[in-house]
């Protein structure tokens, strides 16, 4: 009788043990819980070049006094070219082509304004033929490209005119 007995409590210990081993079992392979799902707030796309023309109507006037203002002779000797918003509209570029009777001093230069706390700065002082990535780099290497591009030289009796 005391054989049965012992086999009696094994058998209820093994169940014990194997019921508790299926229970934390079945518990681990639960699928976790998903984390909550983070909404990212919407990225608001960039404006397109036509909004950008729009936006530069507006911005223009500021930014032709603040570049007349740090240099007042700039309009007797180049052409301010309209020039152009870029990325969110924070970047201006332009170039400023010259038309002083001086030949040899003849070179197109390019301004790079940056519109920081709603007012325009002059980021490019001064004024140079090319604005590189190194002297610039937190200009999006694109808007520079862009201002970098060939300008037109109008030609005289020296020099043809550049492409």
């Amino acid at each position: 009788m005391n054989n049965n007995r012992t086999t009696v409590i094994l058998l209820c210990a093994a169940v014990v043990i194997i019921g508790g081993i299926a229970i934390v079992g079945s518990l681990q392979s639960q699928p976790a819980t998903p984390p909550p799902v983070v909404e990212q707030p919407q990225q608001k796309p960039k404006p397109t070049t036509a909004e950008l023309d729009t936006m530069l109507e507006t911005e223009l006037p500021a930014i032709s006094t603040v570049l007349v203002g740090k240099y007042p002779t700039l309009v007797d000797l180049y052409i301010i070219n309209r020039g152009a918003l870029y990325d969110e509209g924070q970047w201006y570029g332009t170039t400023l082509t010259y038309q002083g009777k001086d030949e040899d001093s003849r070179d197109t230069l390019r301004v790079l304004m940056e519109k920081k706390d709603g007012k325009w700065i002059i980021r490019s002082t001064p004024p140079r033929p090319i604005l590189s990535q190194p002297d610039f780099p937190d200009v999006p290497k694109s808007v520079l490209q862009t201002i970098n591009q060939p300008a037109v030289l109008p030609g005289t009796d020296t020099s043809p005119t550049i492409n």
